[in-house]
């Protein structure tokens, strides 16, 4: 874990580590160890790694001028909240179908293997009420 004052290099480049640590980012909306923190001058050097970075969220008192400043970098997409939680939700659609597929799968399975067992249960007590009969149980003994 890199300390503070330490240099960090990513993809070429060279960070300066000014602390280390939790931090509730965004009102809590963001706490991961994968977070990096850094300022717009080390954005734009970041910037031009591509596909590299993923995800950048940026807290803003001006959105508007974040979003322009993000688009005169080129190669960034600049979305809302209201985006970001719409993509979201649609990405997780193909999941949720994915899962009731799956649960659909496992009560056939299941119901298969119950019938299954079932069927054999009563052709072997169809077979064992036969022979009692054949011995001359009578039917209200049986």
């Amino acid at each position: 874990m890199p300390v503070r004052g330490a240099t960090v290099r990513l993809a070429g480049q060279t960070f300066s580590v000014v602390g280390v640590g939790k931090v509730r980012a965004l009102g809590g909306a963001v706490v991961s160890d994968s977070v990096v923190y850094m300022d717009f001058g080390a954005f734009r050097q970041r910037a031009g790694v591509g596909d590299v970075v993923g995800v950048v969220i940026v807290q803003s008192s001006d959105p508007a001028r974040t979003q322009q400043r993000l688009a005169d970098l080129g190669g960034l997409d600049a979305d809302t909240p209201a985006d970001l939680i719409r993509k979201a939700e649609q990405v997780n659609q193909t999941g949720v179908v994915l899962y009731w597929v799956m649960i659909g799968l496992t009560l056939v399975i299941a119901s298969l293997f119950v019938s299954n067992m079932l069927a054999r249960s009563v052709a072997e007590r169809r077979l064992e009420f036969a022979t009692l009969r054949a011995i001359g149980v009578p039917r209200r003994t049986i």
